[in-house]
This record gives structure tokens, C-alpha cells and sequence, in this order.
């Protein structure tokens, strides 16, 4: 019986490495574009880089989970990795941009220790979870490919600010 769900989803995005990494991995954009982060915050206020710590609070298979997590790598506009310290959940996993002649490719892992009682159901919870991350990432490829004026810059450039969508209120 398996204890751990691998989640491995990748998507072609039409803007650039650098603008993907910009926006998907500062942490603090989760909300906007990955369903059931409810909020999330770090303890920087710049832009991400190893050594900081996330705290998200994400609704997950009905039930509201709290999740402190530390940034274990970050190479500027090609990959960040994380690692959680504490919370509801124990996992790992990263986030990581490749330039291509029509845009980027964003690529998400991660990977979680189930507690005893899902474990009978560890195949079905991560079908379920790679689904909602490839749909996840469908909606961060809409918002990057959105012409420029209609973004909010001042997050993808790394100064204060979200897109404030409600996507995750559903």
C-alpha cells in the first residue's frame, strides 16, 4: 500500500521564463491561480529566495488545512523547491520554468505523505490531485497569456500586489 501521492503536472505558457517564474513561484500569487489556497503568505517581503518560509492555508478533500513550509532552493528564473516544517501536511516539491521558442514551460511537482486512513485510496486521491494541478495550471496560462495592459505588473515584477481574484471562493 502506498503512503505517497506524486503530483507532476507541466503546461506551455506564452510569455516568457522569466515572467512565469516571476509570478508562479512567488508563492504569495498561489491564490490566484491554484484552487482551494485560500491564502498564503511568506515572511519576506521581496521577492523569493531559499531559506523563507510559506505559511498557506489551502481547502483540501472538505477540509481547511494550515501548512508552514520552508523554500529549500530558488535559482532565479528557472526553479524553486520547497519542504513543509510544520501543519496538516507533510511534502515536498517544486516549481520550474524552461525557455522555448514559443514561450516557457512551467512544470509543478510535489509529492505527500497520506496519513493511514487515505492510503487504501492513495490512487484515486492523486488522479484527483494531478486533475485539479493540470486545471491549476490551465488557469496560471490564462492569466500569463492575458495581454500585458490587462495583468497586474506590479506582482509580476516582484513589487506588493496580487491579481485579488476570488477564483478560489467557489
Amino acid at each position: 500500500m502506498r503512503n505517497t501521492i506524486i503530483i507532476d503536472q507541466h503546461i506551455t505558457v506564452a510569455a516568457t521564463a522569466e515572467t512565469v517564474f516571476a509570478f508562479a513561484c512567488d508563492y504569495r500569487n498561489d491564490p490566484d491561480w491554484r484552487s482551494g489556497v485560500r491564502a498564503m503568505s511568506t515572511d519576506s517581503q521581496g521577492a523569493t529566495r531559499a531559506g523563507d518560509h510559506t505559511h498557506e492555508v489551502m481547502r483540501v478533500l472538505g477540509r481547511t488545512t494550515r501548512t508552514e513550509a520552508i523554500i529549500t532552493a530558488h535559482e532565479p528564473n528557472r526553479y524553486t523547491a520547497f519542504r513543509t516544517t510544520a501543519g496538516d501536511l507533510t511534502a515536498n516539491g517544486s516549481r520550474r520554468t524552461q525557455s522555448t521558442s514559443d514561450g516557457s514551460i512551467f512544470t509543478y511537482h510535489a509529492e505527500a505523505v497520506l496519513d493511514p486512513p487515505l492510503r487504501p485510496l492513495a490512487g484515486l486521491i492523486e488522479w484527483i490531485f494531478n486533475r485539479r494541478a493540470a486545471r491549476d495550471l490551465r488557469t496560471l496560462a490564462e492569466l500569463l497569456n492575458q495581454p500585458a495592459p490587462r495583468r497586474n505588473l506590479a506582482s509580476i515584477s516582484g513589487e506588493s500586489g496580487h491579481l485579488g481574484s476570488e477564483r478560489n471562493n467557489r
